[in-house]
């Protein structure tokens, strides 16, 4: 919410924010207990917010909760300066890492968009 303010007083007209940008988790369990719909409350209030500043909103790394409630989508959201949701991307192309011992598999977690 800052950040925002800090754009209306420079009259930017849009934000980016990162990937993961509301929560960073280190557990699969915790980021499947922090999703949420679009139409929830992390969501509502950035579409406040670009209502209220009138300034476009660039939401990458939403973390939505999918239709099995086992995985989650990893969702990119435009909001406009209306506060409406105008765009919404869900990745496709998911990661898979092995280095050393470790192995990562985004589709452990991830429901490809």
């Amino acid at each position: 919410e800052q950040l925002i303010n800090q754009d209306k007083k420079e009259q930017a007209k849009i934000r980016f924010f990162r990937e993961r940008f509301y929560y960073i988790s280190e557990s699969i369990r915790e980021r499947l207990e922090k999703d949420e719909l679009i139409d929830g409350p992390v969501i509502n209030r950035y579409r406040q917010l670009a209502k209220q500043h009138q300034l476009w909103i660039s939401l990458d790394g939403f973390h939505q909760r999918s239709g099995d409630g086992t995985r989650l989508l990893n969702s990119h959201l435009i909001i406009n300066y209306q506060g409406d949701i105008i765009g919404r991307y869900s990745k496709i192309h998911l990661f898979y890492v092995q280095p050393a011992s470790l192995v990562i598999r985004e589709l452990d977690f991830t429901q490809p968009g």
